[in-house]
């Protein structure tokens, strides 16, 4: 997931690629969790884990 939300990224600044797919990336972006919100949600399913 969190490679996914850079190569997002980057494409959403590559003025190489049209406008309009530059804008789709950063659409997707928007509703995309954070690499941060990404880590956090698995050190949360670890400790999850570790109470079961």
């Amino acid at each position: 997931m969190i490679e996914t939300s850079e190569f997002l990224a980057k494409i959403s600044r590559d003025k190489f690629l049209p406008y309009h797919i530059r804008e789709q990336a950063r659409q997707l972006l928007r509703h995309y969790p954070t690499p941060k919100a990404v880590r956090l949600a698995g050190r949360c399913e670890a400790v999850r884990q570790d109470q079961i």
